[in-house]
């Protein structure tokens, strides 16, 4: 169901043309490693051409927020934890990656917002404490 914020003039993407447009919200289900995730999405809608569209920076924030929720069912670490993680043992991306024997870009993709595995996420979770981290060191 589409909520009505607001009405504008713009461009619209689709027609390619300047068009009176509706900008609002509608709930929609994004499918994040076979699981769905019911997000609110911020869209356009063109009532000349009958259809809606989104701007990158919403659609960025939409997946985000299904990324986070996808972390938060599955018992993952987020973004911001892992970081806490890796500034709690004073480490750059690239020696945080070295010491956990990941690649180089992984670490800086999970501070990003990439999911991380299983297997990343429990070695994460293993240090999180500094026992775990003087067991793997």
């Amino acid at each position: 169901m589409f909520e009505k914020v607001k009405e504008l003039k713009g461009v619209c993407p689709i027609c390619e043309d300047e068009r009176d447009l509706i900008y609002g919200k509608r709930n929609e289900k994004l499918k994040i490693k076979q699981e769905e995730i019911d997000v609110e999405a911020k869209v356009y809608y063109c009532p000349t051409g009958d259809h809606y569209f989104s701007e990158l920076d919403d659609e960025e924030e939409k997946f985000q927020y299904a990324y986070k929720e996808y972390r938060r069912r599955k018992g993952l670490l987020q973004p911001e934890e892992i970081r806490q993680i890796r500034d709690k043992y004073g480490l750059n991306q690239k020696e945080f990656a070295r010491f956990l024997g990941f690649g180089e870009i992984t670490i800086q993709r999970y501070e990003t917002g990439a999911i991380q595995d299983d297997a990343h996420n429990t070695a994460l979770l293993l240090i999180k404490d500094t026992e775990g981290f003087r067991r793997l060191f």
